[in-house]
């Protein structure tokens, strides 16, 4: 795809300085010619004759008439010019119906030249646009960006479409008119955002070429710098290019954004996880701001870096709070998990059969839930995915809440429920426009918003049935870790006694966790035995 601006290059112009020297010529020559013979009386060509035609045309042929649009009656082409102008001004006067219902009119009308019709639509995209029918109005910018790439109207409908696309993140509002042209005309303070939606586009098809290359254009400094840097930092690790993925993290960490600085640390320290770097891993953790909307998870993966760098008491001091009522909310079986694993190697096996029943009293539910869920959909894809997106919209109690707040609180999810409800409020909308709502061009946008929606429930199901299969197998995991830590506790407390102290660890009190802004008392009666000495008792080796 080529992007281009105002400006026709150098090899337009060079076209247009030899077109301009040959009409010069031409018409010295014409003058020179007209000087010395009679001028003689221009014939008329019958083949744009629509008169000549008509007589030459014989019954019974088939022949087809095709008329050119200066063979369109003047006063045709008077009419359909008044009606445009009054439909205009009915907009311009704050007579938006009126102006609606005009403008179908002359959308109706055969024969309309394409410049009136592109002034027509864009009029109908705007007055749409200003009743607060925001995509029912795509339709109609699509229009004029697809066919009047050079008239002035074009840019107001550009900038549209960008401004939909970026409010509500529904970046195919754009990129699909754009994938469907060779070239386009973009104005020079919107390329950026061009090049970012296009580079989403494609990287969510897994076309990644073209994402590395588009990622090239955004130029640093813009909005999107950093985000397009993190996608390209995500491609990288795709493609197993862990080095390489380090450097573009780190330069996305840069951005002022919270979320941004914490997703590029929080892959910093996934890669150092992976690598076995465990105390790289832990310090790109513990950079996530406790702002951010990846702390927690955060908390969670630099436990078991600590874990597995032999530092159980700032692996639990990490995952201790998350029994505590700030948290009580959080969705973490794998912290549970840890926790138990923890006193385990500790030997307090008491300790680690009391973290692990309530595991199971906390999530043994939520695993029962999914499973029936799963189990009673499985053999039709169909209704599986309709009950899911019950789920996703609140209408269903056949998934866990707890659940299904852990998979639907996502960004993606929660821009596309956003979308969906958009549609689906629009919708209803056009269809109380009274004797509007009966015109063609509103059917044509209630069909677009339609059509919209129901895609973007499909996208919804198609993504979130998977989820919830896979999360039934994460958690059928857990519980047979859960289940073997429970036996193995139990069996070794029958030897409890014969146990012998040999090293002392303390839980060091985290000032992470003081972002939660409780007077002092509350906080001491809350994690009072957050800060304790940890035993280990485990017998003496040798």
């Amino acid at each position: 795809m080529k992007l281009y601006d105002q400006n026709f290059g150098l090899g337009k112009l060079l076209n247009g300085s030899l077109l301009g020297l040959f009409m010069l010529y031409s018409t010295v020559v014409a003058a020179q010619s007209s000087a010395t013979t009679p001028a003689k009386p221009a014939k008329r060509d019958p083949r744009y004759n629509l008169e000549s035609i008509k007589k030459l045309q014989k019954p019974g042929t088939g022949l087809k008439i095709q008329t050119r649009p200066d063979t369109v009656p003047t006063s045709t082409v008077k009419v359909q010019a008044a009606k445009l102008r009054q439909a205009i001004s009915a907009y311009r006067s704050g007579d938006i119906d009126g102006a609606m219902s005009q403008l179908d009119a002359v959308l109706m009308v055969p024969g309309l030249s394409k410049r009136d019709r592109g002034i027509a639509q864009f009029f109908m995209g705007k007055a749409l646009f200003r009743k607060g029918l925001v995509y029912a109005a795509v339709p109609f910018f699509h229009e004029v960006v697809k066919n009047h790439p050079r008239e002035l109207f074009y840019l107001y409908s550009f900038r549209r479409l960008v401004w939909i696309a970026k409010r509500d993140r529904k970046y195919d509002v754009l990129t699909s008119v754009l994938r469907a042209k060779k070239s386009v005309r973009v104005p020079r303070n919107h390329r950026n955002d061009v090049y970012y939606m296009l580079a989403k586009d494609y990287f969510n098809a897994e076309e990644y070429k073209r994402t590395l290359w588009v990622i090239e254009n955004i130029q640093p400094g813009s909005a999107h710098y950093h985000q397009a840097l993190l996608i390209k930092a995500l491609i990288l690790v795709n493609t197993k290019q862990a080095d390489a993925a380090i450097e573009v993290f780190n330069l996305a960490s840069q951005s002022p954004d919270e979320d941004e600085r914490g997703l590029a640390f929080l892959g910093l320290g996934r890669i150092y996880y992976n690598q076995g770097k465990d105390k790289l891993a832990v310090v790109n953790y513990s950079r996530i701001s406790k702002s951010s909307r990846y702390w927690l998870a955060a908390q969670v993966e630099a436990a078991w870096a600590y874990f597995r760098s032999n530092e159980p008491s700032r692996a639990l001091g990490k995952v201790h709070p998350f029994d505590t009522e700030p948290f009580g909310g959080v969705f973490s079986p794998e912290a549970s998990i840890l926790k138990s694993t923890v006193f385990f190697r500790l030997c307090k096996y008491q300790q680690a059969e009391l973290a692990i029943n309530t595991f199971f009293e906390r999530y043994l539910p939520v695993y029962r839930q999914i499973e029936t869920f799963n189990g009673k959909y499985r053999q039709n894809r169909q209704r599986h995915r309709g009950q899911t997106l019950k789920a996703i919209f609140g209408s269903s109690t056949e998934l866990p809440k707890l659940l299904t707040q852990e998979i639907f609180s996502r960004t993606w999810f929660e821009d596309r429920l956003n979308q969906a409800r958009s549609l689906r409020a629009e919708e209803g909308r056009l269809a109380k426009l009274g004797s509007l709502a009966k015109t063609a061009s509103i059917n044509r946008a209630r069909a677009y918003v339609v059509d919209s929606r129901k895609r973007l429930n499909d996208t919804l199901a198609d993504r979130a049935a998977p989820l919830l299969l896979q999360w039934q197998q994460r958690l059928d995991r857990f519980f047979r870790q859960a289940s073997l830590l429970r036996f193995e506790s139990a069996y070794a407390m029958i030897d409890f006694e014969k146990q012998k102290v040999t090293s002392d660890f303390e839980i060091p009190r985290d000032p992470e966790f003081e972002v939660w802004e409780f007077d002092e008392e509350y906080w001491r009666d809350e994690l009072g035995g957050y800060r304790y000495l940890l035993r280990s008792e485990c017998r003496e080796q040798g």
